[in-house]
Parts: structure tokens; sequence; C-alpha cells
């Protein structure tokens, strides 16, 4: 079995979305429905598998990447939603045709002999939407680090490292071995970045991250990237960070 099984996890997805919405024509009364723990469990191996991927491995921060997709995906799972493939929406279902529907999923292979609605939910591309919240979520992590170290960086550079040193040698605290040789590496590291070529090419690459983060604020918040798979709330999140999805 692979970790992630499409078929397997639109079952339980369907479930869960039929859940959500008769908690939400409810007025949200009682307790958020849980999702099913192999959902989950698929949900998280997606993150963790991503974390391989040639542009996110060489990362160092790879749990703070995984507990942040991994969150996003549980908190806007119920924009899953398949309703432009199906003749009868989610919402208008009795539980009795939802579980027809999987009752068809699971016994019939031959496609020919599924129903529309059981076809279109089989094949709902749900590895897609939850690889494309984990993918957005790891991008956002890496340009908040990105930033915190641009920070860091200013910092030492506008304090001075002669004066991070003098104050070290004047603290009471005293480093263990380890721990100083990891401080003075990172000095030096940036000290060499103060008067060398890597300092035009550390001010190149802050002015793209800010062009790019400009890019993601200013985009049209009304046609998410996300609408081609039905994400719907997650996709307005995601480019209207001014206009959130509430919390439920």
């Amino acid at each position: 079995m692979n970790y992630f099984e499409n078929k397997h996890f639109n079952v339980h997805a369907i479930i869960y979305r039929k859940k959500y919405l008769d908690w939400a024509a409810s007025n949200f009364e009682g307790p958020k429905p849980v999702m099913h723990n192999d959902m989950a469990s698929m949900i998280i191996s997606v993150a963790n598998n991503l974390t391989r991927n040639y542009r996110f491995s060489q990362y160092s921060f790879h749990d703070d990447m995984v507990s942040d997709a991994t969150f996003a995906c549980f908190r806007y799972i119920h924009g899953w939603n398949p309703d432009y493939r199906l003749q009868t929406k989610i919402a208008d279902m009795s539980w009795d045709q939802v579980y027809d529907i999987i009752e068809e999923i699971r016994t019939e292979y031959n496609k020919e002999n599924l129903s529309p609605d059981a076809l279109a939910i089989r094949d709902f591309p749900s590895f897609a939407y939850v690889n494309r919240i984990c993918w957005q979520e790891f991008t956002n992590r890496i340009m908040y680090e990105r930033k915190h170290e641009r920070v860091r960086t200013a910092l030492i550079m506008d304090i001075g490292i002669d004066t991070i040193l003098a104050e070290m040698g004047e603290n009471e605290f005293k480093m263990d071995s380890e721990l100083e040789r990891q401080v003075m590496e990172f000095i030096n590291d940036h000290r060499v970045l103060e008067n060398t070529d890597a300092a035009v090419t550390h001010r190149k690459l802050s002015g793209e991250i800010a062009a790019a983060e400009n890019h993601i604020k200013s985009m049209d918040a009304t046609q998410p990237d996300l609408d081609w798979l039905g994400c719907g709330d997650y996709g307005i999140h995601l480019f209207n960070k001014n206009n959130p999805v509430p919390e439920l």
C-alpha cells in the first residue's frame, strides 16, 4: 500500500465533508467533526515525504515545516469539495446516498459500472489538494525563516561584531565549548559577509524575497490558484492575508 491511497482518502473525505456541512447547517453547535485516523495519517505522510523533495531537503527546520503543513491541512480540510464534478452536491445528499457511493467505490473496480457521482469522487485529485497546501506552507515557513535570518544579520552588522565579542567576554554566563564554537562560526560567517562579494549576493537575495512577498500580497484573492481543485476557503486564506478564514 502506498503512503497515500487516493480512493481510500476520498472515502473518508466525503464522510468528513458531509459531517462538516451538517455541523455548519446546525450553526456550528457542538464540537467540530473529527477526521478518521487513516485520513490524518495520510496527510502527515504527504508532509513528511514532501520534505525529501530537493527543493526542501537542504533546510534544517523540517519539523517546523511539517508541523505548519499538517496544521493547515487539518484546519482547512473541510475545503475539500468535489461538488463541481457531482450531479448532486454533497450538502444535498442524504446519508444513505453517501453510504451507497462509498459502497460502490469500495466494491466496484470497473469504472464503467460506477455511477457518475461515485466515479467523480473516486477520481478526485485529493493528493494534489493536500500536496498543494503542504507546498504552500513549506514556502511560507522558508520565507518566515529567511526574514528572521535577515533581521539577525542586520542586528549583528548594526551592533558590530567587536561589541558583541566584548559583551560576551564581560558576561558572567559561560558558554560550553560547543555552543561557543557555533556562536563564533555564525559571527565569522557574517564578518565575511560585510567585506566580500557575498554581501552583494545577500542584498540581491533579500530583494528577490521581498519582491516575492509583495507579489503574493498583491494577488487578487477573488481568483486564487486553488479554485480548480475546489479548495475554496483555503485559497482565499492563502492569497488574502488581510481577510483570513474565521476561526471555527
